[in-house]
């Protein structure tokens, strides 16, 4: 009889986090599978320890799957706590196109209560990995409701488990795109710009595209922005760039323009004038993100703001600033670039700003 081989975890610490992620989900669905059928087979092993065995390390899988995914188009996503509802929810706000919708098991319908109630009810809700892991609850209360389960009804749930693992696996990691590159904005980049702005920057959500990345290059005690006109930003936006009175980088994907940062020294931006702070002639300020939409959390934007940072720090700046608002979850008014976003490349708070803003900085040594 040979040895087993010795299974160390360092193997795994060369892959990528998401990867781990999905092959965890699917070591505990083979194991709930292998419990459930050895239950069908063998009717001594039918037990209800057993059963919420299956039932936990089934629900676990779905649990670290939902977070494999959403880690891969958030990389630095909250994915904390076990409830398969939340993260149901997270899932399909990142995963909206139609190739990715999913019966998504172990989820708890909620009947009876207004839409207003749904929410807390929601943050309420046992998880099935935890409500099955344990004979009681904490405080040694019996479990709420009657649970039942059939080995033979839920065989079943692991085929589709293991189907709609590998199509959303395949879905999700395939590369929809290639690999982004990021250039410094200059005069001889300005048609791009201009072509990008024109067109697909803001191509869902046209309210905004007036402003060609203006509204920070102006003192707002000379200027009534309200009156702007897209041609005055537009223009104003052209004499900048070639002046070397503007800065951002641009980011290209197979040739295209796909994202735009805005991110220059402070003192080059007038609407701070009237924000005096000590460290302004050392601080590089991080304004916009405008990522095309179906360029959206596909790394663009992690990839401007590492570029930013390079850049901000080249001319001898020492520390990087941004101006995200923890509370907003729109895409369009996430402009500033989300706080996940800013924490995950090592920024910390710094202090509170103005309508729900926080102010995070990092040193650029």
């Amino acid at each position: 009889m040979n040895d087993a081989p010795l299974l160390v975890d360092r193997a795994m610490q060369s892959q990528p986090v998401t990867r781990r992620f999905f092959d965890f989900a699917e070591a505990y669905r083979d194991a709930a599978e292998a419990l459930c059928e050895r239950m069908l087979n063998d009717h001594r092993h039918a037990t209800w320890p057993n059963a919420t065995v299956v039932l936990m390390t089934a629900a676990h899988a779905t649990e670290l799957f939902l977070k494999g995914l959403i880690l891969n188009r958030m990389p630095a996503a909250d994915i904390h706590g076990h409830n398969i509802n939340l993260l149901a929810r997270d899932f399909e706000k990142l995963y909206p196109e139609p190739i990715f919708r999913w019966n998504i098991p172990f989820m708890t319908e909620l009947h009876g209560f207004e839409q207003s109630e749904v929410e807390a009810e929601i943050h309420k809700l046992t998880a099935p990995s935890i409500r099955f892991r344990y004979p009681v609850t904490r405080d040694a209360n019996e479990w709420n409701g009657i649970s039942s389960f059939r080995a033979d009804t839920f065989m079943p749930v692991f085929a589709e488990l293991k189907l709609a693992f590998e199509r959303l696996v395949r879905e999700a990691t395939q590369a929809p795109h290639g690999q982004v590159t990021i250039r410094k904005l200059t005069c001889d980049l300005l048609n791009d710009f201009l072509e990008y702005f024109d067109g697909a920057a803001f191509a869902d959500n046209p309210k905004w595209m007036s402003c060609y990345c203006q509204f920070l290059y102006v003192d707002h005690n000379a200027v009534k922005w309200p009156e702007r006109t897209a041609e005055e930003n537009r223009g104003a936006a052209c004499r900048r760039v070639c002046d070397s009175t503007m800065q951002g980088y641009l980011a290209y994907r197979d040739g295209k323009v796909v994202g735009w940062c805005n991110a220059a020294p402070r003192v080059m931006m007038d609407a701070f004038a009237d924000e005096p702070d000590p460290d302004a002639a050392r601080l590089g300020q991080i304004t916009c993100f405008v990522v095309a939409k179906e360029h959206r959390r596909t790394g663009v934007a992690t990839a401007l703001l590492d570029a930013a940072c390079d850049g901000l720090k080249a001319q001898g700046l020492t520390i990087a600033e941004a101006m995200p608002k923890p509370e907003i979850t729109g895409d369009a008014e996430n402009h500033f670039g989300p706080l996940s976003l800013f924490t995950a490349a090592g920024f910390t708070f710094h202090r509170d700003g103005e309508h729900g803003s926080v102010y995070v900085r990092k040193a650029l040594g």
